[in-house]
């Protein structure tokens, strides 16, 4: 068995360049906030699956939760939520 592989981190300052950067590069993992501008984490979420990135596990992280915001991400196929 080889060594295991170094975690490296790719960031964007929106969902619009979040999907710039999924578009360039393979990523293994997907963490983003609610809240953010340009389009919040929910339509982010929509459009990376309509994309075609729908198999990348997707976790919803925010310091705004609610039981709404939890289960409308579950809804849309994130792999969790905090």
């Amino acid at each position: 068995m080889g060594a295991p592989r170094p975690f490296a981190s790719l960031s964007a300052q929106n969902g619009i360049e979040a999907l710039e950067v999924l578009r360039a590069n393979h990523v293994d993992l997907i963490v983003s906030d609610l809240v953010m501008p340009c389009m919040d984490g929910l339509q982010f979420l929509r459009e990376g699956i309509a994309a075609g990135y729908g198999d990348i596990p997707f976790i919803m992280m925010t310091a705004h939760g609610s039981i709404d915001n939890a289960v409308a991400s579950i809804k849309q196929r994130a792999a969790d939520y905090t």
